[in-house]
């Protein structure tokens, strides 16, 4: 999927057929990405889903009355989000290639700034959606909205005084 968007990505940016099958040769043959295709890691989902983000924007921005695009990028973004914390930087840096992509085509107006703030509503309520709901989550299982900003150990303490794992395990080594 990372290499499907890549091509289309690199495509849609150079016009050049030649250009996105060498962008995605090069993908397919870095060592680093086979590694991680080759391992059970959340980095290539999370790279194929951060290129699909980043090429629905770039395809909002070519056509902004493609709002379907806007929708799928904010879904990909939300969902990296699942997967690894970087994409929460995604929401911000996205908004801001938004606005400052359309302050270069056009001149604000107040209907501009109308259409403009509501997709950005569509576009960042959907990017943060997953993550509200992944601090509701903390909240609601650890007591703390910011439980996966502590440190791990702690979490592992909580579930085993909670578990009453020590006890298990001692009744376990019994012969």
């Amino acid at each position: 999927v990372c290499i499907f968007y890549l091509h289309r990505f690199v495509f849609l940016l150079t016009r050049s057929m030649g250009g996105a099958f060498v962008a995605s040769v090069a993908l397919i043959l870095s060592p680093n990405f086979m590694f991680m295709a080759g391992t059970p890691m959340s980095e290539t989902p999370f790279a194929a889903l951060t290129m699909a983000a980043w090429y629905y924007l770039v395809l909002w921005t070519r056509d902004p009355t493609q709002s379907r695009a806007l929708t799928i990028a904010g879904l990909c973004v939300g969902a990296g989000a699942m997967i690894r914390y970087e994409a929460w930087f995604f929401v911000p840096a996205g908004a801001a290639f938004m606005v400052l992509s359309r302050i270069q085509k056009e001149r604000p107006t107040p209907f501009w700034q109308t259409r403009m703030e509501g997709e950005l509503l569509a576009f960042v309520s959907l990017a943060v959606f997953p993550i509200f709901l992944f601090i509701v989550y903390n909240w609601l299982i650890f007591d703390h909205p910011d439980a996966f900003l502590r440190n791990n150990e702690q979490a592992v303490a909580e579930q085993a005084v909670g578990l009453n794992l020590a006890g298990n395990l001692s009744n376990t080594t019994r012969v």
